[in-house]
């Protein structure tokens, strides 16, 4: 009974392999078949006749291509990064936690008219470093700025109403 069992796995770690053979090297896989199909014994020679050769300077073209191909991938993965970055500058995860997001818990701690300074102070901090900080994208700190002064109107359009 034990014998059938690594049997079995034997058998499984086979066919893995040979689907890996497959995918790799369909050339090589489709010969044996056929060789073992038609009787053939196969020898070293029989296999090596089977492998298929690469001209070496079209291997480099190969792998020059690949390493374009990998380099416009990691690319694209940075700009991805950065757009998402851009896209949760103004309202990140980090600051969601918990039950109510940080600006909640900030405006819940402060009076109302403590809360309006807080809002026009970070629209000024946005309006006065955004051709420096972010010099690659000013639009960040004034996107944040717009988003604090729409807040702060928000606040003292309350008072108005």
């Amino acid at each position: 009974m034990g014998n059938e069992k690594s049997e079995s796995k034997v058998r499984g770690a086979l066919d893995a392999e040979w689907e890996r053979l497959r995918k790799e090297s369909p050339a090589i896989v489709d010969f044996v078949v056929e060789a073992v199909e038609q009787g053939f014994n196969l020898g070293a020679e029989a296999v090596k006749a089977a492998t298929p050769t690469i001209d070496e300077s079209l291997m480099r073209v190969y792998i020059e291509l690949a390493d374009e191909e990998a380099e416009e991938e990691d690319l694209l993965e940075f700009s991805q990064a950065e757009e998402d970055e851009k896209d949760d500058a103004i309202n990140p995860d980090h600051y969601k936690s918990g039950l109510i997001e940080c600006i909640e818990a900030i405006e819940e701690s402060m009076t109302t008219a403590a809360f309006a300074g807080y809002l026009k102070g970070n629209c000024m901090k946005y309006l006065w470093r955004y051709e420096t900080k972010h010099a690659y994208d000013p639009l960040q700190d004034l996107q944040k700025a717009e988003w604090y002064l729409s807040r702060l109107i928000e606040l003292v359009g309350e008072d108005y109403e």
